[in-house]
């Protein structure tokens, strides 16, 4: 862990909370940070609450090793503690101004074969300089009674008086009670990496050493309640904050300090939280097709300088776990792989749910869950795999594997995303298979000449849809979503992403073809040919008769017309002097006149 000093500022008026509470809004103002929701640790001085309030800094953690002090000073203010740290105290004094009391006390510890420490003296505000001073004083108890009852000290301390067996098996009953504590301070004072996810387990677990018990001595009993009381008051207001903390951190995720709705309610906050998270997410580079990965850095900003935050710290950013995953295909079995040595129970569960055992060995048999396999034989060996005999998207999740309690292993499973290419012609509907029920959003990568463009362009959860505005009129859903009447400019990729994980489950490469290289207009422009050539050949025939009429009207006019129409008109000649003899005879006739035989010789 690493602490950067942004600002250190002289307070020259009184330390009240309203005027800290100011100083302290003003610097994160200064420094642009309040976007940032900036935590406040301080002590439990009263000030510093009100200063946390005026600054409007939240969350507020207190101090746990102040926190302790205060607590633990509670108990040593009851009256028998407070008489038997008196006598312990006047003892030890009395060592560190006699040097002839020195000299036969180390005198003693060389004969009795004592360790030679010197005596400890406590200070009144550190509530732990008086455990320890009770603990040398019991460790070197032999020395210090021996030393008291020698010649040469009687006169000195002809007002001193050993401690009574009453006292000492009190002062030894006081040591076991503080000695947790003692050890929760050490813990705390810890500053190679934070802290505040282990304030939760450690306050729960001195809770629980505080709970009194039928044999304790009567001053125990009051001490311990006092302590517990005082304890149970605090961090009421940020109880969530240091459970959530609790559950990050890789030594207390299972949470074993709570009770199971409480843990449940933990798991469930932090689900949301990260559900909050990823929404806020505007870049994304899941898929090589998708985005183009983009690295992006904060501008610092507020007061001039280089930004406390080097390059090369940046890069050292880590993930929280570094647990290799396990990747397979949609419904295809996967198998977690754990080795080692158990001669207990050896427990699958998942992460978030560690109360609920998904397959279990112990040295008699296996037991498992529907879908879930251990077997026995590979237990026996020291291989505790566990086998999920369909794996889909509902089953991803980091697994833990433990023996009798103990973190054996933890294994995550990612199910690998579907590829699938298209090939589709215009005015078909384009069925996107959504693979599970939880909400999914549904990405367009254009692939079109004039540039690339991502947009969502949908969101799914369950039946109920929303769409971009040029969407909603073709979109519908029931197991799958449907994109009516495509044209060319679908063509591209869509990608179906888990929303809650951010993670990308199906890819679809989707190619809609071009008018002109659609099967259906190359059917349509054949079946066109086909009708068209036999139509043409029908009118091309007739129009090959009437031509042939033509020529042949053409050709008599013009040649054997003007052959016959002399022979023609000496026939129409004849026809009509046939004609006028014919209409002679026919009025003779009519007026009576016989013709003579002249006449008729002539005719």
């Amino acid at each position: 862990m690493k602490n950067y000093v942004l600002q250190t500022r002289i307070l020259n008026d009184t330390h009240t909370g309203v005027h800290i509470g100011t100083v302290l809004r003003e610097a994160c103002e200064e420094w642009n940070i309040q976007d940032k929701k900036p935590a406040l640790v301080t002590d439990n001085a009263s000030n510093m609450s009100i200063a946390g309030k005026e600054a409007s800094l939240s969350p507020h953690i207190k101090c746990f090793a102040h926190t302790i002090n205060l607590t633990t000073q509670k108990g040593l203010k009851c009256a028998g503690a407070v008489r038997l740290l008196g006598r312990v105290r006047r003892i030890v004094a009395f060592f560190h101004r006699s040097t002839v009391a020195t000299a036969v006390f180390k005198e003693k510890q060389r004969l009795l074969e004592l360790p030679e420490h010197k005596l400890k003296h406590d200070v009144v505000t550190r509530w732990n300089s008086s455990f320890d001073m009770l603990e040398r004083f019991l460790e070197q108890q032999a020395a210090v009674c021996a030393s008291l009852l020698d010649r040469r000290l009687r006169k000195g301390a002809s007002d001193m008086h050993t401690l009574s067996e009453d006292d000492i098996t009190t002062a030894e009953e006081m040591v076991k009670l503080l000695g947790p504590v003692k050890a929760a301070t050490t813990v705390m004072c810890e500053e190679e990496q934070p802290t505040v996810s282990v304030i939760a387990p450690l306050q729960a677990k001195l809770l629980d050493h505080l709970k009194a018990a039928s044999e304790d001595l009567t001053l125990i009993t009051e001490m311990k309640e006092t302590m517990k009381r005082e304890l149970e008051q605090r961090y009421v207001d940020v109880q969530q904050v240091l459970h959530k903390a609790s559950a990050l951190d890789p030594r207390f995720k299972k949470l074993p300090f709570l009770r199971e709705e409480e843990r449940d309610a933990t798991f469930q906050c932090l689900i949301q939280d990260g559900l909050q998270r990823l929404d806020q997410k505007v870049l994304r580079s899941h898929h090589p097709l998708l985005h183009t990965a983009v690295g992006s850095t904060s501008q610092y900003k507020g007061s001039p300088g280089k930004s406390p935050h080097s390059p090369e710290d940046q890069d050292r950013t880590r993930s929280v776990s570094a647990v290799a995953p396990v990747k397979v295909n949609l419904h295809d079995s996967a198998t977690l792989p754990c080795s080692g040595r158990c001669s207990g129970v050896v427990t699958w569960t998942e992460f978030s749910k560690p109360t609920d055992a998904l397959a279990e060995c112990d040295q008699t048999s296996c037991r498992s869950k529907e879908g879930y396999q251990m077997i026995h034989d590979q237990y026996l060996k020291g291989n505790f795999s566990l086998i999920i005999t369909d794996a889909h998207f509902t089953k991803r999740a980091l697994y833990t594997c433990d023996c009798d309690g103990k973190d054996l292993c933890d294994v995550k499973l990612q199910i690998e995303p579907s590829n699938t290419t298209v090939q589709m012609e215009p005015g078909e509907s384009l069925v996107l298979k959504l693979d599970m029920s939880d909400p999914v959003e549904v990405i367009y990568n254009s692939t079109d000449t004039a540039g690339p463009s991502s947009d969502q362009i949908c969101t799914v959860y369950g039946r109920s849809l929303q769409c971009k505005s040029e969407y909603t009129q073709r979109a519908s859903v029931t197991s799958a979503l449907e994109l009516r009447g495509v044209t060319p400019s679908d063509s591209g990729v869509y990608t179906v992403m888990d929303k809650r994980n951010e993670e990308v489950i199906h890819t679809y490469i989707v190619t809609v073809r071009d008018v002109q290289d659609s099967e259906i207009w190359k059917r349509a422009y054949e079946k066109g040919n086909s009708d068209g050539y036999q139509k043409g050949v029908v009118f091309g025939a007739l129009a090959v008769g009437v031509a042939a009429v033509a020529i042949m009207i053409g050709v008599f006019f013009l040649v054997v017309f003007p052959r016959v129409r002399p022979l023609m008109d000496s026939c129409v000649q004849m026809l009509r002097s046939n004609d006028s003899s014919y209409r002679s005879q026919s009025e003779e006739k009519e007026r009576g006149q016989t013709p003579t035989s002249n006449d008729v010789s002539q005719s």
